[in-house]
């Protein structure tokens, strides 16, 4: 896990090579030295820290995972619950993917919820 960790925060200090780290420090209204002492695992690194480092940098979040997930098969750690993630795979492809089953799902939701409304509404009338 530490390892897996470590190559984490290197991906990410991959991906802020030509960021300034004064400057995110400022974006994010942190103290100085912030971003450098999380990227050194001084403090502690959570998917919410990656998420509002790379917002500061205007890094798009799916090129972080994708760069992740090369450096984790080249690790030989790109297997997560015995299941390897299959190289011509992208992951942002499987964020893609479930994220419009979710909002088909929402909108399936949405679309009962309003004709549930209108039942009601026409209920209302005829009394």
């Amino acid at each position: 896990m530490a390892d897996t960790l470590q190559l984490t925060r290197d991906v990410l200090r991959g991906c802020l090579r030509a960021q300034p780290l004064r400057e995110l420090d400022r974006r994010l209204g942190r103290s100085a030295n912030y971003v450098a002492r999380t990227l050194r695992g001084e403090i502690e690194l959570t998917f919410e820290k990656v998420y509002e480092i790379l917002a500061a940098a205007r890094i798009d979040v799916s090129d972080f995972f994708e760069e992740l997930a090369v450096a984790l098969r080249q690790s030989g750690k790109g297997t997560l619950v015995g299941v390897e993630i299959p190289p011509d795979e992208r992951p942002s492809d499987s964020v893609r993917a479930l994220t419009a089953r979710r909002l088909r799902a929402l909108e399936e939701r949405m679309a009962q919820q309003e004709q549930r409304i209108a039942d009601l509404e026409g209920r209302g009338k005829g009394k």
